[in-house]
């Protein structure tokens, strides 16, 4: 059992410090959260930070082969007519295989990348997401979370950690979001010779991830965009 004083202070600071879902009401519901992290052999975390980039680099590759896309995914288009129309937008923007149109433009790929570590096939991929823009902020979020559970209430945080033993491993990855739409808003400005600072634009929901898409969009403004 967790006493209700460190259920109540958890869920006060979460709701603090962003770890929330804006409600239809305009009130804040802290998101779901664990006491403590989950622990990972050092060497499966390891190699799942090397192989990353390469998933990537994969990923992105594919996005930018637009015959590939348009008849692979062609049947796809004609049976939803959501995706149908996803289609029609990239037909519009880089033409057919008979006539491609060069873009001109600055990808940018925001990747989250899920794996499920099993115990006799070792880490998977089993889901890449690139529009949760909860990724970041609640990912460094909830691990700052268990940073100050871990040094207000010290027992009940070594009553659920996982191991003990086992040493935290820091989460910058709002830090990194911002740093990389940033960087890429300067070289999108440099490369058209734009003057003053560069503009970057966030569509934020009205309702559930409004906290985080703002969380977000604050890492950005604070890297000088």
């Amino acid at each position: 059992m967790i006493a209700q004083q460190v259920i109540e202070d958890a869920c006060e600071w979460a709701i603090m410090h962003g770890v929330a879902f804006r409600q239809v009401d305009n009130s804040a519901r802290h998101c779901p959260f664990s006491i403590a992290p989950m622990t990972m052999k050092r060497d499966v975390y390891q190699h799942l930070c090397n192989v990353t980039p390469m998933v990537a680099k994969l990923i992105n590759r594919v996005s930018e082969d637009h015959d590939f896309l348009q008849v692979s995914l062609g049947d796809v288009a004609k049976a939803d007519p959501f995706f149908g129309h996803l289609i029609q937008l990239h037909h519009q923007a880089h033409g057919d295989i008979n006539n491609r149109k060069r873009v001109v433009r600055q990808p940018l790929l925001l990747l989250r990348t899920d794996y499920m570590d099993d115990k006799q096939n070792g880490a998977k991929v089993v889901e890449f997401n690139g529009i949760a823009a909860g990724m970041a902020p609640f990912g460094q979020k909830a691990a700052e979370l268990h940073q100050y559970i871990q040094q207000q209430w010290p027992h009940t945080y070594q009553d659920w950690a996982e191991n003990p033993s086992a040493i935290p491993e820091k989460n910058t990855a709002l830090t990194q979001l911002g740093s990389g739409i940033a960087v890429a808003a300067f070289k999108v400005k440099n490369e058209a010779g734009d003057s003053g600072k560069p503009t970057f634009m966030m569509v934020i929901q009205r309702i559930t991830h409004k906290n985080d898409s703002e969380t977000a969009s604050l890492s950005v403004i604070a890297c000088s965009v």
